[in-house]
């Protein structure tokens, strides 16, 4: 099956019994000020379940705010300053239903089709918020198929699409069961220094010097900052920090040829990388492998 690719805040939202907990994938705490737990109660038909999603934050029309932006918001919300105005506005994409006991156990021999079920009441229960949806899903049956919903889904405006296998289990880690497909390419790494920039950035933001879990991956990012990042993100508040990354290629930082199978380096960068947003809901970068 394909499902559209959300350009979020990956959330897992658990309930036991009558208490809710919005928590990121490193498990830090969510503060949404009590909004949408009612309705998750509601959804679990008196299961202790673990629900996983993507959080994004309505533009008050028919969409979603950009990523950075609908990020900010949402971590006021970690850091627990989120206004109420800002917490009424935040709404959740559901891909994923966990019984409890088995996410806890971080193995899940339920296959994806039949966790899917979990999230059938979203549609037949009357959710007064109509601030839970799960995402569109599709089945296919050939390349064909899902070329077809990618272009779609750019078409869309959308980010891209994600393939995924129907039987497969659920396991708390990276799974080898899904393809993302999209225009260009993301991954996490960790800021290991802040450099000074010059000429009208001297004594701000110049790039930060990024490096993957398995040092292989080291790259300098000095694109995608707006001014007033430039003027206040200082060293203490990047270094030691996870921050995402788009970019078009891996290539070598030898000879800057791009990265293919035959490729002998052991040291790796970005071709064209852009600063996305630091990670607060993050605390490991991704490794080689990881990054396509």
């Amino acid at each position: 099956m394909v499902q559209n690719k959300f350009d979020g805040l990956r959330v897992n939202v658990i309930v036991r019994g009558e208490k809710v907990e919005f928590r990121t994938r490193n498990g830090k705490l969510i503060n949404l000020l009590g909004e949408m737990e009612e309705d998750f109660i509601k959804l679990s038909q008196n299961l202790d379940m673990v629900y996983d999603g993507e959080l994004l934050v309505s533009d008050g029309r028919n969409g979603v705010l950009p990523r950075k932006e609908g990020n900010g918001i949402l971590n006021k919300a970690q850091k627990g300053t989120i206004s109420v105005d800002d917490a009424e506005r935040v709404v959740v994409k559901l891909w994923d239903a966990i019984p409890y006991p088995h996410f806890v156990a971080g193995f899940s021999d339920l296959e994806y089709k039949n966790r899917m079920v979990f999230l059938l009441p979203v549609s037949t229960l009357k959710i007064k918020t109509n601030r839970i949806a799960v995402a569109d899903t599709h089945v296919v049956f050939d390349m064909d198929d899902v070329q077809k919903h990618y272009q779609a889904a750019l078409a869309a405006g959308e980010e891209g699409v994600i393939l995924k296998d129907m039987d497969a289990p659920w396991e708390n880690k990276r799974s080898k069961s899904l393809m993302k497909f999209k225009n260009e390419s993301e991954c996490d790494l960790l800021c290991v220094d802040w450099v000074e920039g010059t000429g009208k950035y001297e004594g701000m933001l110049g790039a930060l010097l990024l490096e993957s879990a398995d040092k292989k991956v080291n790259v300098s990012v000095g694109s995608g900052f707006n001014d007033k990042q430039r003027r206040t993100l200082k060293k203490k508040d990047c270094v030691g920090k996870i921050v995402a990354v788009k970019y078009n290629a891996k290539i070598s930082s030898f000879n800057g040829k791009l990265a293919g199978k035959n490729a002998q380096k052991t040291t790796w960068s970005l071709f064209l990388p852009i600063f996305i947003e630091l990670r607060e809901d993050k605390s490991k970068a991704d490794s080689l492998k990881d990054i396509k």
